[in-house]
């Protein structure tokens, strides 16, 4: 009897500290964290002192990540960003990227690359996206992947090919053409020789938010471009994924053909 009376009051004692645990835990509330997933590259441009990459791979490709999935819970997928550097020194591109990578390869600082990203580097724009969105890619409510291909020079003025003019596209429509984010009513571009009165593409200059580098001797520039999703829950705080390098390639300011 003794021994059923102890097993009956270690039962009580537990089912009291069961239901004590839940209403301490529903009464506080447990902090909400939302993962985001990072876009997925598919053509991985990549420039290097000894391999140029050919006029019809100069092109950023990669998918969106529309399958984080809160419904019902306050918190939205606001869609992907598309941040770019410019840099005068290949050099000192490669050394940026290896400290970022140095991030995303970090279980403890991986989720945090993204605020990293964005304090050196500045948000690609798109001229005639015809969008107000403040994401370069807006979500979808289909919650399906975009595939979306980006194009910062053209290769030649009249080029009727839709894989060599400076154009954002996303699945096969044309939103409109990357243009840098310094001096928006210029609209300014990435086709540097190409600078004239209607068409503004001035040379990076010292000072410019979006460069690294003060002068380019040879007249060659490197741009390096990285994605994330962008999300925010009910009270607007905003939640990233972890950062995915698009690729690097070199723009010539002494030649059209780029």
């Amino acid at each position: 009897m003794k021994a059923r009376a102890k097993h009956t009051v270690k039962l009580i004692f537990l089912s009291m500290f069961v239901t004590c645990f839940i209403i301490l835990n529903s009464g506080c509330g447990l902090d909400e964290y939302y993962v985001l997933g990072e876009p997925v590259r598919d053509k991985y441009p990549v420039w290097t002192s000894t391999d140029e990459v050919p006029y019809e791979n100069r092109i950023f490709e990669f998918y969106t990540n529309e399958n984080s999935d809160y419904d019902g819970s306050g918190f939205e997928v606001s869609g992907t960003n598309v941040y770019y550097k410019i840099y005068s020194s290949l050099s000192t591109c490669a050394s940026e990227y290896s400290s970022l990578n140095t991030l995303v390869n970090s279980t403890s600082t991986k989720a945090s690359s993204a605020s990293s990203l964005i304090n050196k580097f500045q948000k690609l724009k798109i001229d005639g996206s015809g969008t107000s969105s403040d994401v370069t890619i807006p979500h979808t409510t289909s919650k399906r992947s975009q595939r979306v291909r980006i194009r910062l020079t053209t290769y030649l003025e009249d080029q009727t090919d839709k894989e060599l003019i400076a154009s954002v596209r996303i699945g096969d429509d044309n939103v409109g053409i990357p243009i840098r984010s310094i001096e928006e009513s210029s609209k300014l571009h990435f086709d540097f020789k190409r600078d004239s009165v209607n068409y503004r593409a001035p040379i990076p200059v010292s000072g410019d938010a979006d460069t690294n580098g003060s002068s380019s001797t040879d007249g060659y520039w490197y741009v390096t471009l990285y994605a994330f999703s962008v999300g925010h829950d009910s009270t607007f705080t905003d939640y990233y994924s972890p950062i995915v390098h698009l690729g690097t390639l070199r723009i010539d300011a002494n030649s059209y053909y780029n």
